[in-house]
C-alpha cells in the first residue's frame, strides 16, 4: 500500500522552517489524504504542513479503508474520483464499519466537479464537508478547524460531560440504573450513524417530508440524554422539513453532526468511566421489585 507518512521519507520533499509549521495556533491534527493525483497530493500535504498539521497519502479507496484500519486519524482528505474504489463507495465503507462502533471520522469531499448535485450527493455518501478544487488554503484550514472543534475536548471528560448532557436528569428517567443507562447509550451510538445517514439522504434528494421525519426521529433519541444543543439543532432540521423551505439545510446538517459528535463522545466517556468493576448497577435502589 503506497502510504505516505509526511516526514518527507519517500517524496523527497525539503524540510520547511519550523516557524512556518508553528504558525497556527489550533490543533494539530493527524490527516489522511485520499488523492491520487501526485501534483495535487504535494500541494494538500504543503498547506496541511504549513498548518502544523501530519499527513498520510494514499491514492485510492481500497488503500483509505487500509490506513484507517491500521491507524486513527483525526480527517479524512477524500477526492471522490480515484481509480480501484472512488471517494464516494470508499465513504460509504467507512460508514458502514463506523455503525457497529459508534465511531465517526470527518471525511472532506476534494473534487473538482461543481455542478449542480455534486455536494448533494457527497453528504448523501456520508461526507461531512466538501471542498471544490483548486483547494484553498485558509479554507482547508477553516474546514478542519471545524469539523475538529468537538475535540476542544481538550476539557477533562468530567467536563465534557457535563457540558453535553445532563446525566441527573438521564439517570432520573431510568430510576437510576446505570446499567439500563448504559444499555441505551450502546443502542444511540449504534443508530445514531444510520440516522444521519437518513438526514443526510433527505437533504441530498430535497424531500422535505423525509428531512422532517429524519430529523424528528433523532431529536427524539437525543432528547433521551437531555443533549439540550443537540436537540435545539435537530430541531431547527425538522422545522425546515415541516416548512418545505430547504435553504441552509447543508449547513444545518453540519451544525447537527458536530453536536451529534460531542454527544457520541461524552456518552463514550460516560459509559468508559461507569465500566468498572463494582460501578454498574443502580444508584438509588432498583426499579423493580
Amino acid at each position: 500500500m503506497s502510504v505516505l507518512e509526511t516526514g518527507r521519507r519517500r517524496r523527497g520533499l525539503a524540510a520547511r522552517p519550523t516557524a512556518v509549521a508553528g504558525r497556527r495556533k489550533g490543533r494539530r491534527l493527524r490527516v489522511l489524504v485520499a488523492e491520487d493525483n501526485p501534483v495535487n497530493q504535494r500541494v494538500i500535504v504543503g498547506m496541511l504542513e504549513r498548518g502544523g498539521h501530519t499527513a498520510v497519502v494514499v491514492g485510492n479507496g481500497r488503500e483509505t479503508l487500509g490506513a484507517l484500519e491500521a491507524g486513527r486519524f483525526d480527517a479524512v482528505l477524500m477526492d471522490v474520483q480515484m481509480p480501484e474504489m472512488d471517494g464516494l463507495e470508499a465513504t460509504a465503507a467507512i460508514r458502514d464499519k463506523e455503525r457497529a462502533s459508534g465511531a465517526h471520522v470527518p471525511i472532506v469531499a476534494m473534487t473538482a466537479h461543481v455542478m449542480k448535485g455534486d455536494r448533494e450527493r457527497c453528504l448523501a455518501a456520508g461526507m461531512d464537508e466538501y471542498l471544490a478544487k483548486p483547494v484553498e488554503m485558509r479554507e482547508l484550514h477553516r474546514t478542519l478547524e471545524r469539523l475538529a472543534a468537538p475535540a476542544r475536548s481538550a476539557r477533562r471528560p468530567g467536563e465534557l460531560l457535563r457540558s453535553v448532557f445532563d446525566e441527573a436528569v438521564v439517570l432520573e428517567r431510568v430510576g437510576g440504573d446505570r446499567r439500563e443507562l448504559r444499555a441505551l447509550v450502546r443502542l444511540f451510538l449504534a443508530d445514531c450513524p444510520r440516522a444521519l445517514a437518513r438526514i443526510r439522504e433527505a437533504i441530498a434528494s430535497g424531500s422535505a417530508r423525509a428531512l422532517r421525519d429524519s430529523a424528528h426521529a433523532l431529536k427524539g433519541a437525543v432528547a433521551n440524554f437531555a443533549a439540550a444543543a443537540a436537540v435545539e439543532a435537530a430541531q431547527r432540521l425538522q422545522a425546515m422539513g415541516q416548512s418545505g423551505a430547504l435553504a441552509g439545510a447543508e449547513d444545518a446538517y453540519r451544525d447537527l453532526a458536530g453536536r451529534i459528535r460531542e454527544v457520541r463522545r461524552a456518552l463514550k466517556l460516560f459509559a468508559a468511566s461507569r465500566a468498572r468493576p463494582g460501578g454498574g448497577g443502580r444508584s438509588r435502589g432498583s426499579r423493580r421489585r
